[in-house]
């Protein structure tokens, strides 16, 4: 992997599409350089993530030199040119996706494994949304020393959270808008005048009717209701209050028998018991974590370097002029790369290079297949002499469980084998040893 820094993100207001072994920048990058060609598998960065995932770096892939450039920074010219260049780019790599997921039989892929139509389905399914990308921000370029430019692409394989959806606004603004239309209708139709009121003149043709005389029993009715109404409210009144020993003109109270009482009494006292008793047994248990806790030291984390052998004969390691080997313990995801004098990387998805390097054993990855006596091992034939860097990366997109002890064994035709021990403390990613081989 390159050192060169593109840019940090956030993962907040973003969407991961698929799962995390999908999103592996190592199976993107590697079907693709082995499917189609390097340049198509170089457009995607490196991804690392940091602050336990809520903000991500992205890196330049190893080996394709050049400045980052964001888009908006691009002229015209060149902008449009590396949209045209990524649109030929997506189109090639969702041909490919459609093509994976076409096959229904068993084929051999990059990491010589069996494959079924799910195992196909599911690896078109992330080179899908591997080029999918939330914003035109996610786009940059690489400016070459000759001036040309290669597209690449962070915050791949995400698209913006969008699962809140905006209120309408129109149904909010339609009833101000037929009132609105209402009053300009208004304003447009010319007032009519007012027709003139004709005179008229009451003519009786014969007596008038005789007022309506009022009814002076109607207020007795109202009186009545009233009196009705409180009637029943005295009546359940009286119902209520009768069983506790009230009497009218009189006051009385009953208290409830102490037999009655006495129940409650002891239950109350028992539930006080309990709650005492709850407490000690609390305390009881507390002093014996404790104790226990003073009496058991913690074990030293183990390397595995003992155990070398065996797991490489186990694994059918191969040996050369020069070997690396890469051992721990548990189900973590750790990655051995070799960078070699010319700047090549030796690792999985690389085959041998300009210094003979090849890694033959590669472990824990994907997670469903995750072994407890993990090792990786990387021999060089023949052997270039030159400067090399030795690589450890934590892959695991989970928080960390703890302290991560690991072992790394030098092995070389007449020198004395080295042994080299690290640990990933906390949120630590990266682990790195450089020498020199002068023949």
């Amino acid at each position: 992997m390159s050192d060169g820094l593109i840019t940090t993100t956030s993962s907040e207001g973003l969407q991961a599409l698929g799962s995390a072994a999908q999103r592996s920048w190592e199976l993107i990058t590697g079907t693709l350089g082995d499917r189609i060609d390097p340049d198509h598998a170089a457009i995607f960065a490196e991804p690392v993530s940091t602050h336990g995932g809520a903000r991500i770096e992205w890196y330049v892939p190893p080996g394709r030199p050049g400045t980052p450039v964001p888009l908006a920074a691009l002229s015209a010219p060149e902008a449009e040119a590396i949209r045209a260049r990524l649109a030929a780019i997506h189109d090639r790599i969702l041909a490919l996706a459609d093509q994976i997921s076409a096959q229904t039989g068993p084929q051999t892929g990059p990491q010589t494994a069996l494959q079924t139509s799910a195992d196909n389905y599911w690896l078109a399914e992330a080179l899908r949304n591997a080029i999918e990308v939330p914003d035109q921000d996610a786009i940059w370029a690489l400016r070459q020393d000759d001036g040309g430019l290669r597209p690449i692409l962070v915050n791949w394989g995400r698209l913006r959270d969008t699962t809140r959806a905006a209120r309408g606004a129109l149904s909010v603004l339609a009833p101000n808008r037929r009132a609105a239309a209402a009053a300009t209708a208004a304003m447009a139709t010319p007032a009519l005048p007012a027709p003139p009121l004709a005179a008229t003149e009451t003519v009786f043709l014969a007596a008038p009717p005789p007022s309506e005389t009022p009814r002076p029993w109607g207020h007795w009715l109202v009186l009545l209701g009233w009196l009705v109404l409180a009637a029943l409210i005295a009546a359940v009144l009286w119902l209520l209050i009768a069983p506790c020993g009230l009497r009218p003109g009189l006051l009385g109270f009953c208290p409830a028998p102490v037999a009655a009482t006495a129940p409650a009494r002891q239950a109350e006292a028992l539930r006080a018991e309990i709650a005492q008793l709850t407490d000690r047994l609390a305390l009881s248990g507390r002093q014996c974590l404790n104790a226990r806790d003073r009496a058991e030291a913690p074990a030293a984390p183990k390397t595995g370097i003992a155990d070398l052998d065996r797991r490489l004969q186990a694994r059918g390691a191969a040996a050369g002029e020069m070997t690396i080997s890469l051992v721990w313990s548990g189900t973590d995801d750790l990655d051995l790369r070799v960078s070699c004098p010319s700047g090549q990387v030796a690792d999985l998805r690389r085959k041998p290079n300009d210094c003979g390097g090849l890694l033959d054993v590669d472990a824990n990855f994907p997670a469903p297949v995750a072994i407890d006596d993990p090792v990786e091992n990387i021999h060089f034939n023949p052997l270039v002499p030159g400067h090399y860097r030795v690589e450890v990366k934590r892959l695991n997109d989970t928080p960390p469980r703890g302290d991560l002890p690991f072992g790394v064994v030098l092995r070389r035709q007449g020198t004395p084998e080295q042994h080299l021990e690290g640990a990933f403390r906390g949120k630590e990613k990266r682990w790195s040893t450089e020498f020199e081989i002068s023949r």
